[in-house]
């Protein structure tokens, strides 16, 4: 919990960006990042 009340004090332009194509930018890399570890656990998964 404590740290998404860090999250959520965080200002607006350092999680987004300052432009609306580093915030595409952004989220476009942290949702591949989010993918590729899912992968590779479900791959650990089925390593087993």
């Amino acid at each position: 919990m404590e740290g998404s009340k860090k999250m959520m004090k965080r200002p607006i332009k350092e999680v987004y960006g300052s432009d609306a194509s580093d915030g595409f930018n952004k989220g476009k890399a942290e949702t591949v990042e989010r993918y590729r570890a899912l992968l590779r656990l479900s791959n650990e998964h089925k390593a087993i």
